[in-house]
């Protein structure tokens, strides 16, 4: 009975300091993280583009590393293609509040049995 105590104890101790640590390094980070309002106006490269003069495009450059890229208005994508994302990235995310728990439970149970992290953890849409 005594055992039990203890290990429940020390459970309670690890527990509450993970919390601390994880609230510790989501400060350390968020300090430089640019504020909301910046990200509405941050320039994405995109690729460039020639035309010939029918408007037919003749070549794409673009950075291999970072991919082809044109920047549209959520307004011009189909409804189709924003469910597939949603479906394929988190299923929750009308549902949630920024933050999957049960991700970030997942994430820490497979990472704490099989010493490596899961695909799909806590993060969500932003």
């Amino acid at each position: 009975m005594r055992m039990l105590s203890i290990s429940l104890t020390v459970a309670i101790i690890v527990a509450a300091l993970m919390i601390v640590g994880a609230i510790g390094v989501y400060g350390y980070y968020a300090q430089s993280l640019p504020p909301a309002e910046q990200l509405l106006t941050r320039a994405v490269a995109q690729s460039t583009k020639i035309f010939d003069r029918n408007g037919e495009l003749l070549y794409e450059v673009f950075d291999p590393n970072g991919g082809r890229r044109t920047v549209a208005p959520i307004s011009k994508m189909p409804p189709a293609l924003k469910y597939a994302t949603i479906a394929t990235e988190d299923k929750t995310f009308y549902t949630n509040p920024g933050v999957d728990w049960s991700g970030i439970a997942r994430a820490v149970y497979y990472l704490a049995r099989y010493g490596k992290p899961v695909a799909g953890g806590g993060s969500t849409i932003t």
